[in-house]
């Protein structure tokens, strides 16, 4: 997992090629994340075009509420023996 920008959120990228999977951050009230759906296996079902963005000015309050407002809950689990 890396920490990029001010650092407020896990990136995870695969350590198989490099790709960007997904990011997850922790927050007061739980945890949020997203996956990128272009990197699952039925991503074909995936139809809506994306879109890209520029949120550089976004302070790390705005970054939290927008990330709270469209990412998943989440938990991560340790890994299974």
């Amino acid at each position: 997992m890396y920490h990029i920008g001010i650092g407020i959120s896990d990136f995870m990228i695969c350590r198989n090629c490099g790709v960007y999977i997904g990011a997850h951050m922790p927050d007061k009230d739980g945890a949020y994340a997203n996956v990128m759906a272009h990197v699952l296996d039925d991503h074909a079902q995936f139809t809506l075009p994306s879109i890209p963005v520029v949120r550089t000015k976004e302070s790390e309050a705005e970054k939290r509420a927008r990330r709270r407002a469209a990412w998943t809950p989440a938990v991560i689990l340790p890994p299974q023996k």
